[in-house]
């Protein structure tokens, strides 16, 4: 089965652009090499994905169609046009562009349309012959979740998976009506305002209840709440409005062409060359690649005492004819021995043992401690 990686290109680029860029020093009169940081980030993502065609598209600088509906749709975001050179990232894109090329993988810049909308094209047109991966963190894919469609979230070295279980855990509804919810809900994100007096809780059970946008509208007199009746009644524009600003792919987008065929998107990530300054070495045998173990140092030996030394360090006899060596009294053993060696405290507890055993018997018998004084 094909598994078709389209990657959004300025949510990765952005990424990558405000991630490595205070880690990355800029030489006089050159460019900063963020190609070589998102040519990386791509190369990790298909390793992960392991995709038989990738794609990345990229939004175009002409006006934005959702502006005409709404002015105020992604007012929010800066003007990176008044920004210094080094924290523009658009100025990066042509270094971008080169890498992709040099790697062999397809991109393209919209022209008409945002690069979700033509996402969404690609998934709806190349769905039935392969399977989608979509790698973004924009959360308005979530309506192009289905059987045969997740999304990626790549972050570093680690990327996980959203799907549609995924997404019905964590919202109650289907992924299709996504778009219903943000209409009720509202988007900050974008700068699009929710509907007043619905939030996020009410928005579910209303479209759990009702179905869609259109359906809520239809069956307004079946709400029985008055303060959420009148709320919807308000809100109608907006809802609607709402609904064509966050909407991706459908019928108004049934025109746009998409300039690559599935054929053409074709793609095989090329292994690593090896280094030419490495010199060709044998292969390892499987115990050279086992991890050695560390091992704990050795403690260093104990200094040992004079009458110990004598002990341990006395041969035994080699011959059954031999006389037994003569073991030196035991007072003069004692004498050699400085005190704090092992057999003197063996010596003070017994004493002590015994003393105490004497003082429990003239507490008993006080009347044979007086005589044993007398005598």
């Amino acid at each position: 089965m094909n598994r078709l990686l389209i990657i959004d290109g300025h949510n990765l680029h952005f990424q990558i652009f405000f991630g490595i860029r205070a880690r990355l020093k800029k030489k006089p009169g050159k460019v900063s090499p963020f190609g070589i940081g998102f040519t990386g980030a791509v190369k990790r993502i298909i390793r992960c994905a392991e995709p038989t065609h990738v794609v990345v598209i990229f939004d175009g600088e002409h006006e934005n169609p959702r502006r005409a509906l709404y002015p105020p749709y992604k007012a929010n975001r800066p003007d990176y046009s008044l920004l210094p050179d080094d924290e523009n990232p658009y100025l990066q894109l042509p270094a971008v562009y080169a890498a992709l090329d040099r790697l062999g993988i397809k991109y393209v810049e919209t022209t008409s349309v945002e690069a979700d909308d033509l996402i969404a094209v690609c998934t709806e047109r190349f769905r039935p012959a392969a399977d989608i991966i979509v790698c973004s963190h924009d959360h308005d894919f979530y309506q192009l979740l289905g059987q045969h469609v997740k999304l990626m979230n790549y972050s570093g070295k680690q990327a996980s998976y959203y799907d549609d279980r995924n997404f019905r855990e964590e919202f109650h509804i289907s992924p299709r009506r996504y778009a219903d919810y943000k209409a009720l809900n509202g988007d900050k994100s974008d700068n699009i305002p929710g509907v007043r007096g619905i939030g996020a809780i009410t928005a579910v059970r209303l479209l759990n209840r009702f179905g869609g946008v259109e359906g809520i509208i239809a069956h307004t007199d079946d709400i029985r709440q008055k303060k959420l009746r009148r709320c919807v009644v308000e809100g109608v524009d907006r809802m609607r409005l709402n609904y064509k600003l966050v909407k991706l792919g459908g019928e108004p987008y049934r025109s746009v062409e998409i300039p690559f065929t599935l054929a053409e998107l074709a793609y095989t990530l090329p292994e690593k060359p090896p280094r030419r300054d490495a010199p060709a070495s044998a292969p390892k045998s499987p115990e050279q690649n086992k991890k050695r173990r560390r091992r704990r140092p050795k403690k260093p030996p104990q200094a040992q005492l004079p009458g110990q030394a004598q002990v341990q360090t006395a041969e035994p006899p080699t011959a059954p004819s031999e006389a037994p060596a003569q073991v030196a009294p035991e007072a003069a053993v004692r004498a050699d021995v400085p005190i704090g060696s092992a057999s003197a405290p063996h010596k003070k507890k017994r004493r002590r043992r015994r003393s105490k055993k004497k003082n429990r018997e003239q507490a008993q018998n006080p009347a044979q401690a007086s005589e044993a004084g007398n005598d």
